[in-house]
């Protein structure tokens, strides 16, 4: 073979060599390019979890500071109510009732039982009378008065324990004498206020509560009394 032959060949041979290293060198350029954007999608997708991730981990995070406010709140609300229900259930509170009377023929002889129906200790106790109407057989009678002084001989109890009673008295008969024959002085109706003032040891202040009685006649026709509503 020539020379000239051999180095046409030689030659067919590099551009042979080259092409096939030039098809070498795209291929590998383009997987290059495949793994590159192979990796950005990857690094976006990450991106993109790590976002959600954060924004759900936010809003968890939210959810929980609302659920903590509104349990706070709702605490705060229940110990406020619970606080004026223990005001409340240990307030100062006393009880009138009427009790025997000592002469059945004198309805004004009727004994009150003033009774402490609180939780707590009561103190500076005191009880007086406001006579509604107190009418007589010979007619005309008492409307509208005042009686404090009863209550003289009881004022101040220093203390009364819860469940503690004590009695106390309207003697009406004692602080007035109606003129005319004992037997126009019969009582035939009467309606008292019995009102009775109170405080809790560390309080200063007291409070009032008024019970008001009318006779009514039993089965056998005496004169007893009964609870009636203030008006």
């Amino acid at each position: 073979m020539s020379n000239k032959k051999k180095a046409s060949a030689k030659r067919r041979d590099g551009e042979a060599e080259g092409k096939q290293l030039t098809a070498t060198l795209q291929a590998l350029n383009e997987q290059r390019q495949l793994a590159q954007s192979v990796t950005q999608r990857y690094e976006a997708a990450v991106a993109r979890l790590e976002e959600e991730v954060s924004s759900s981990k936010r809003a968890a995070k939210d959810r929980v500071g609302l659920v903590g406010n509104v349990l706070n709140y709702v605490g705060f609300v229940i110990t406020i109510l619970t606080l004026l229900v223990l005001i409340y259930d240990c307030r100062p509170q006393v009880v009138v009732t009427a009790g025997q009377q000592i002469d059945t023929a004198d309805p004004l002889s009727v004994q009150f039982r003033l009774a402490n129906t609180g939780r707590l200790a009561i103190k500076g106790v005191g009880v007086s009378c406001f006579v509604k109407d107190l009418s007589v057989a010979a007619g005309g009678g008492l409307t509208n008065l005042d009686f404090g002084l009863p209550a003289k001989s009881i004022w101040p109890i220093n203390v009364m324990l819860p469940s503690e009673e004590t009695t106390v008295s309207c003697s009406v008969n004692n602080m007035v004498r109606f003129s005319g024959p004992a037997e126009g002085n019969v009582v035939t109706h009467g309606d008292i206020v019995v009102i009775a003032n109170c405080r809790l040891a560390a309080v200063p202040w007291h409070v009032s509560q008024e019970f008001r009685f009318e006779t009514k006649r039993d089965g056998n026709g005496k004169l007893q009394w009964f609870p009636r509503a203030r008006d």
